[in-house]
């Protein structure tokens, strides 16, 4: 749920700050505010880089702490996973709909 959730903010933020189109707006680039992810895990059934493989990208900032880092550098894979914001859609529909019974 917190991936969607960051993943729907995200898909926000670029369109006020981009544009609907992906393309930076005319306003200067130190205007615009970067999105913020803390990516350290919690839970150890999760992997321990889950959080920076799913929320890294373009504009953002990580407050990724030393040992997620070393852990990222050494076995993390770049996702990226912005581009799949259709995939958060889905989690927030499946919620709506098991709150509604």
């Amino acid at each position: 749920m917190a991936i969607a959730n960051a993943r729907r903010t995200y898909q926000l933020y670029k369109e006020i700050y981009r544009g609907r189109g992906g393309r930076r707006s005319r306003q200067r680039s130190s205007d615009a505010a970067a999105a913020l992810a803390s990516t350290s895990t919690k839970n150890p059934a999760y992997r321990d880089v889950i959080y920076v493989e799913e929320l890294i990208g373009p504009d953002t900032v990580n407050t990724i702490p030393p040992a997620t880092f070393d852990a990222f550098r050494e076995h993390g894979r770049c996702a990226t996973a912005w581009r799949r914001i259709s995939s958060a859609h889905e989690t927030f529909r499946l919620l709506d709909r098991a709150g509604s019974r």
